[in-house]
């Protein structure tokens, strides 16, 4: 088996491992990493390295977007939405310009969500369960 056949063997086992959370971090990773590539390889000229980063980075927003719970998360949950989809629409404009500078901002915003993300999931860690007299937020 290759280093790669490996690595994705280690990503898939992690990834059916992982607490719901965690699995939200991963996406923000794989997401945040597919922007960042994408930049770096337009701005080396590798269009066909472009083209594949560009479109994991649009299919780990998609699973963001397609993962909110729309009903429970009510306006947080339309908050992202539209945040989602204005990431999705600089992602198109940057691919169709070729503009490494039009992800910045989608960079950004991804790496601000994970963090945040990422502090909430500690928080609930720390947390005593729900039936101790606290409500648990869960993810």
């Amino acid at each position: 088996m290759n280093r790669d056949a490996r690595l994705r063997q280690y990503h898939e086992t992690r990834a059916r491992t992982s607490d719901r959370g965690r699995l939200l971090l991963m996406v923000y990773d794989a997401a945040v990493g597919a922007v960042r590539d994408c930049q770096r390889l337009m701005r080396a000229g590798d269009h066909a390295g472009r083209g594949a980063q560009m479109d994991r980075a649009i299919r780990a927003v998609g699973e963001l977007r397609s993962s909110l719970d729309m009903e429970r998360g009510r306006e947080i949950a339309r908050s992202l939405d539209r945040l989602y989809e204005f990431m999705l629409l600089r992602m198109r404009e940057a691919n169709l310009r070729h503009d490494p500078e039009h992800l910045e901002v989608v960079a950004r915003i991804l790496e601000d969500l994970r963090a945040t993300w990422s502090q909430v999931i500690q928080r609930q860690e720390q947390e005593p369960p729900a039936d101790a007299g606290r409500a648990a937020v869960r993810v």
